[in-house]
């Protein structure tokens, strides 16, 4: 009927000119984990102090386990998996040169979801190609040898620097590589950073004074402690306030578009940590 009156067609042609024209909704990031209440960095940061500065082996042994019911509550992804991934290395070489592209980019959306989410940060770990971070893994276990003893703060270092050949790659995110292959190389967190060392870096320095740090820590701590699991349970003890507490207040978490400005402007600055 409408196209029986010709006084309706240039209306209608309008009309779905307007529709054809509309912008699509802009995609949602991959992977983005949930909002989630986090109590206030100050909060966090003395709770994963407090447990650096004691003696009390129960304590770290209940913030250790603790750890993934604490990443669930607060919206970690691949908390299970992290952990669960044992690189063993082939023909004598270190365990890290077992490393996939599924493990990069497995780790990366780990590290994302534990600090603040940037999705380009994934976007790179998933267009590196296994030929690249097979040659970037190569040469970092070459750094690193096989020996009994962990690796020394040369070794470590020159590691380091070969994953971050890859792009999107800094020291951070090749010390999460590292350490599932190594549970002598802890992640370099902010959490484990500022209660050790009193800094929140993400450099080949502050990477390896932490290991030293933290090695310290496990050898004081005793058997069956690594310096990955003094890592894992000082952020545990940082997500204790606002899991099982209010933590004096909370902030939201909003990934991408979340945080302070001072946050924002540190990661454009330094996309690769």
């Amino acid at each position: 009927r409408a196209f029986s009156d010709p006084t309706r067609l240039p209306r209608m042609r309008m009309r779905l000119v307007r529709v054809a024209a509309a912008p699509l909704p802009p995609a949602m990031p991959p992977a983005m984990p949930p909002k989630v209440k986090k109590a206030p960095r100050p909060v966090r940061e003395a709770a994963a102090s407090a447990l650096y500065s004691s003696a009390d082996a129960s304590a770290w042994a209940a913030s250790l386990a603790a750890a993934p019911a604490r990443a669930a509550a607060t919206g970690v992804n691949h908390e299970g998996r992290f952990y669960g991934l044992r690189l063993e290395g082939t023909a004598g070489a270190h365990p890290i040169a077992a490393i996939k592209k599924a493990d990069v980019v497995m780790t990366v959306a780990w590290k994302l979801s534990r600090g603040m989410w940037r999705p380009r940060l994934l976007a790179f770990a998933e267009a590196l190609t296994e030929a690249e971070v097979k040659d970037a893994a190569a040469a970092a276990a070459a750094a690193l040898g096989n020996g009994p003893a962990p690796p020394a703060e040369a070794a470590l270092a020159a590691a380091i620097a070969a994953l971050a050949e890859l792009k999107g790659i800094g020291p951070a995110t090749a010390t999460a590589l590292l350490t599932a292959a190594d549970d002598s190389i802890p992640f370099l967190s902010d959490e484990a950073g500022v209660a050790a060392c009193g800094c929140r870096e993400y450099t080949t320095p502050a990477a390896l004074a932490l290991t030293a740090a933290l090695r310290a820590k496990a050898d004081a701590l005793g058997p069956p402690w690594t310096p990955r699991d003094v890592e894992r349970a000082l952020w545990s003890a940082s997500r204790a306030p606002e899991v099982e507490g209010d933590g004096g207040g909370g902030e939201e978490a909003k990934g991408s578009s979340g945080g302070s400005k001072k946050r924002k402007t540190r990661g454009k600055a330094g996309l690769k940590q």
